[in-house]
């Protein structure tokens, strides 16, 4: 063992859990809702030129896009409940 490095700690351990959690409530299901509410935006802008079919497709490829945003939102939600949940049981941080 490296001298130089000091023992995990649980406290550490479970710090670290906390944070590679987030990170994927971060970067995958945020950055992935952020990205279909961008292309939401853009579908939903209507032009003169569109025919009502252009429009009704847009509208239909606007909802299914809705739900997609909808789902990452709940994954994030649930990821966050589900750590406050657990955090809570174990005592949380110290402080």
């Amino acid at each position: 063992m490296d001298s130089n490095k000091k023992p995990v700690t649980g406290a550490e351990e479970r710090l670290q859990a906390v944070i590679e959690e987030l990170d994927i409530v971060a970067e995958d299901f945020l950055e992935k809702g952020k990205f279909i509410l961008s292309e939401l935006t853009k579908t939903t802008t209507i032009s003169r030129n569109d025919t009502p079919n252009i429009r009704t497709e847009n509208l239909n490829r606007a909802n299914k896009l809705a739900d997609v945003a909808l789902d990452y939102l709940a994954q994030a939600q649930s990821v966050l409940v589900n750590l406050k949940i657990r955090e809570g049981r174990q005592g949380g941080c110290n402080g």
